[in-house]
């Protein structure tokens, strides 16, 4: 009975230590600064109501089932940004406000020359189904390609990925719009075989949110204060618009013939209008 009570006692100085605590720490990728300094700029905006915080970042990398179990732990970083669907069925708190406004589902096609040519001349789904992409089969969106009947050869390895497409094993590899001119300049070999695929993109829904260890509630209701705050005040779409404007002014998404692609789950239709504005799905 004795280690019952000790033991509760612990339980709730341990929870209520979590709750004060105001120096935090979040994983993130040390070549992409922009949802570190999002989730800053939120938590400034509540230093009057909440008192002062420390942020530090935390870039050591690991796969995402041990990055998931050691948020949810919360002892060496509390605070994750990560797509929606890889947080279901997480002991994680989501904070559904989207970080990256849809951005990460709009897929520009990374292809070699000589499929490029053809692929550029699609102009439906139908005609898509054609021509087969590459894709990581352990990624939380793989299943799209299934549910709108794509074909698709799968790699577990990154590199290999873009290896394969210069090689021609398949026809396209759908990027993020904000990620493909980094990976084309750094896969691009002596040949210079990779291209990005003119006049065509993808879209699907693909929400990132903040995700916080269930060990810190308090934290994540502050951090959704600060981003509702934030998007209040015009200060959350400056720096969306600051670290995005050079992807969106050079591939210009609304001059693109963009075919929507079907999700399960089904995510609620996401606010582009900073960047791109949707369309009826073709």
């Amino acid at each position: 009975m004795k280690y019952i009570v000790t033991s509760l006692i612990f339980f709730c100085l341990t929870l209520n230590a979590s709750e004060h605590h105001t120096q935090w720490k979040m994983i993130s990728n040390s070549q992409d600064t922009y949802a570190y300094l999002l989730l800053q700029l939120a938590l400034d905006s509540t230093i009057e109501s909440h008192g002062p915080y420390q942020l530090g970042n935390y870039k050591t990398q690991h796969s995402f089932s041990r990055a998931s179990y050691m948020l949810e732990q919360g002892h060496v970083f509390q605070i994750a940004s990560f797509g929606a669907s890889q947080g279901l069925g997480k002991n994680l708190i989501a904070i559904k406000i989207p970080i990256y406004q849809g951005m990460l589902g709009f897929r520009l096609l990374a292809s070699n020359i000589e499929s490029a040519k053809k692929l550029a001349k699609v102009k439906s789904l139908v005609e898509l189904r054609n021509f087969e992409a590459g894709f990581n089969g352990q990624w939380s969106d793989f299943s799209i390609f299934q549910t709108n009947g794509l074909a698709v050869e799968t790699a577990t390895n990154f590199d290999s990925l873009y290896k394969m497409l210069s090689y021609k094993r398949f026809d396209y590899f759908p990027r993020s719009i904000r990620e493909i001119d980094i990976e084309l300049e750094r896969f691009q070999d002596a040949t210079n075989n990779l291209v990005v695929v003119k006049n065509i993109a993808l879209f699907y829904p693909h929400p990132v949110y903040f995700h916080v260890s269930p060990r810190y509630q308090a934290l994540a209701k502050r951090i959704e204060m600060g981003l509702k705050n934030i998007l209040h005040t015009g200060q959350f779409k400056l720096l969306f618009l600051k670290h995005h404007y050079q992807f969106i002014n050079k591939h210009k998404p609304n001059k693109l013939n963009v075919l929507h692609l079907k999700r399960v789950p089904k995510f609620d239709q996401l606010d582009t209008s900073w960047w791109y504005h949707q369309k009826s799905i073709k």
